[in-house]
């Protein structure tokens, strides 16, 4: 399907207004989003959820009374999309963020968008330079991602950057920055869209999830039971919950 990106972004940020209980701005950003999409297909799942949105208070979030903006700074609005390597089916978000966020917001808001429990170490990659948190004492060479702003860093439509996730399992993440807008009003980082279920901590990599997936398809597989209960019981790797993600990244960033 194809849509355009700055369409899809006026969604978001009505989310990020109504969030920041700002539902003047909100509703403008509805309606500007319902206007560029005015001869869309209505069952089209996204356009879908849009119209159900607001009488779900936007992704079915509550009443947010006291939520706190960050401070009203000049800046613009990042448009990722975070897609983990080496799936197929791909999963994938795609997140709005402020421009000025620290690398380290950067790595909580992808951990919460994707799903991880940031069990383990991370780093970015980007142009051969790596970013991460002191603490893991990774080497020499590596920037403290808390003080990194990720406009200092990037800036142009097209920028990719790598982001690892658990050295052992190995999963890769690439995060491309699909569109700068201008955007001078604070709001938390969102996620906007997404595919799939993240896949569970600790199962082996992109190789070990495929052979979960294939075992649990399989009642009559050996292992069935096993990996079941490890699992903890149903596991349904095409679940992604949209208001799910934008409730924990609200309680993150507070």
């Amino acid at each position: 399907m194809n849509f355009h990106l700055g369409t899809l972004s006026r969604l978001g940020l009505a989310g990020a207004y109504a969030l920041q209980g700002n539902h003047e701005r909100a509703r403008t950003a509805y309606e500007e989003f319902f206007a560029l999409w005015k001869d869309a297909d209505p069952d089209i799942p996204i356009f879908k959820q849009a119209r159900s949105c607001p009488s779900r208070r936007l992704l079915a979030q509550e009443s947010v009374e006291g939520f706190s903006a960050l401070s009203k700074t000049q800046m613009g609005t990042y448009q990722f999309k975070i897609t983990l390597l080496e799936t197929r089916p791909p999963i994938w978000r795609r997140v709005l963020v402020p421009s000025d966020i620290t690398l380290r917001t950067l790595h909580r808001t992808a951990q919460t968008a994707m799903g991880w429990t940031d069990s383990h170490v991370h780093q970015f990659v980007f142009k051969g330079q790596k970013y991460s948190d002191p603490k893991y004492q990774l080497g020499v060479g590596i920037t403290d991602e808390r003080k990194t702003r990720l406009c200092e860093v990037s800036s142009t439509v097209g920028d990719r950057f790598l982001y690892q996730y658990d050295f052992g399992d190995d999963w890769r993440h690439e995060l491309r920055l699909e569109q700068v807008l201008d955007q001078n009003d604070s709001f938390w980082p969102i996620c906007v869209a997404g595919e799939r279920a993240c896949p569970p901590e600790d199962c082996g990599g992109s190789l070990g999830y495929a052979e979960l997936l294939e075992i649990v398809a399989n009642p009559d597989h050996p292992e069935y039971d096993d990996r079941l209960e490890w699992l903890g019981g149903d596991f349904d790797p095409e679940c992604f919950d949209l208001a799910e993600v934008n409730r924990k990244l609200m309680r993150s960033n507070r």
